[in-house]
């Protein structure tokens, strides 16, 4: 699975590290089918890792929170969850485990997109938004586009709503996004124990 562009700051070593776990086997079996290829997607996944598996995460690149607006707005309910905290404490330096972790953030994610947000999107900004999804958003901010476009209201707007949708979601069904996470981290905790147990039986 290629690496995309982050939200993070990252040097060298913490590209390399994120290279690393997007390369591991069956990544792409664990995500929804219809998001396993989407740039978008992967891009929230890889935001998700960084979280879990750095105890520091990273600075956030100012300029491509504004880029990538979503997936900033994304994370940022995500990790302000009392749950999503706990499920760090498993996660931290572990390869793995960050990588679950983000893989079943995404997929909340993903079902909320789906299932809330896309039956309120206008055709419009539907279309628009799996045009964009699809591609690399930075170049709606290059100086080649912005010969044709000086300012991308419609990506802009879309992004808008999009964000408006989900907290909505969040601010309206605090319960059963929470009872997802809940359940995502007992996913993590089962797989935790599993590893934990085979380390033990092979090291005696």
């Amino acid at each position: 699975m290629p690496v995309v562009k982050s939200i993070f700051s990252l040097n060298e070593e913490q590209l390399s590290v994120v290279e690393r776990a997007l390369s591991l086997k069956n990544i792409t079996a664990m995500m929804r089918p219809s998001f396993a290829h989407v740039p978008q997607y992967i891009g929230g996944l890889q935001d998700f890792f960084i979280y879990f598996y750095y105890e520091e995460p990273p600075l956030f690149n100012s300029e491509m929170t504004l880029i990538y607006m979503t997936r900033y707005e994304i994370i940022q309910a995500f990790i302000k969850s009392p749950t999503v905290k706990s499920m760090k404490t498993l996660t931290a330096t572990h390869l793995e485990r960050s990588l679950l972790a983000a893989l079943l953030c995404t997929n909340i994610y993903t079902d909320i997109f789906q299932n809330v947000t896309r039956p309120q999107l206008s055709k419009e900004h539907l279309s628009f938004h799996e045009t964009f999804a699809l591609a690399d958003s930075q170049h709606f901010f290059n100086k080649q586009f912005q010969t044709i476009e000086s300012y991308p209201s419609l990506f802009v707007n879309v992004q808008s709503n999009i964000i408006k949708c989900f907290w909505a979601y969040i601010r309206n069904e605090p319960q059963l996004f929470e009872r997802d996470l809940v359940k995502a981290k007992q996913f993590l905790q089962s797989f935790t124990l599993t590893e934990m147990r085979v380390f033990t039986s092979t090291s005696h």
